[in-house]
């Protein structure tokens, strides 16, 4: 095999495992959880256990698993929760409400190299029906930590719809915890902090960029070299 060929053999390898970066996440759509949703019609349901995530303290909660207003039924019919999100972020059924029953906090504990950059991404949103107090919003809350250490503190209006969040992260262990604590609505603490799309994917790092750029320069090369061969 030539060498430039062979450059641009691990240059574009390296340009497909940038594309695809694998989500350390697990069940960060929230798609998958154990058995249905049993609750008011179907729209909803609460389950000790929730594939990948944890109850994170000494009470633990139930998972919450909604379905979005427009996988459900008719909006007339009973047990049709109108106040649900219309989708999930990324468009599918499911999502998670952080809040089952309480103002619970969640997360999961992945695997990681120590320093390496990654990129943390989420999306959340209020819940519209959480209500106000004293004329004030029951706001949704949630104080967001990477290995142990505050990476924000977000505050959603009730119809705030879904906003997407994205941090760079890096690994200080091999094992990394990531928690969503729901802070709010303290009015109406089993309503509301909705999470959805959850990704940890690792960033490239700079010799995967400059081999990138190889195996774009001699792809644009072997172009032109074949263009002035026909001429």
């Amino acid at each position: 095999m030539k060498i430039s060929s062979l450059l641009l053999a691990v240059a574009l390898g390296a340009s497909s495992s940038m594309a695809a970066a694998d989500n350390l996440v697990v069940n960060g759509s929230f798609e998958i959880f154990p058995g249905t949703l049993n609750q008011n019609g179907q729209t909803w349901g609460q389950f000790s256990t929730l594939d990948g995530w944890q109850q994170i303290g000494s009470n633990p909660d139930s998972f919450e698993i909604q379905l979005a207003t427009n996988y459900q039924k008719s909006p007339t019919a009973s047990g049709t929760y109108p106040a649900f999100n219309p989708s999930s972020s990324d468009g599918s059924a499911h999502y998670l409400e952080i809040n089952a029953n309480r103002l619970d906090k969640v997360g999961q504990t992945i695997t990681t190299v120590i320093g390496q950059s990654y990129t943390f991404k989420f999306d959340y949103s209020g819940r519209s029906d959480s209500g106000t107090t004293n004329g004030i919003p029951n706001n949704s809350k949630v104080n967001v930590y990477w290995d142990n250490h505050s990476l924000a503190n977000l505050d959603e209006l009730p119809n705030s719809g879904w906003k997407i969040f994205t941090y760079t992260v890096k690994a200080t262990s091999t094992s990394t915890q990531f928690e969503f604590d729901s802070v709010g609505p303290t009015e109406n603490p089993s309503y509301g902090s909705y999470l959805d799309a959850v990704s940890v994917t690792a960033v490239p790092e700079p010799e995967t960029y400059g081999m990138m750029m190889v195996g774009l320069g001699l792809m644009g090369f072997m172009v032109r070299r074949r263009n002035n061969k026909e001429v």
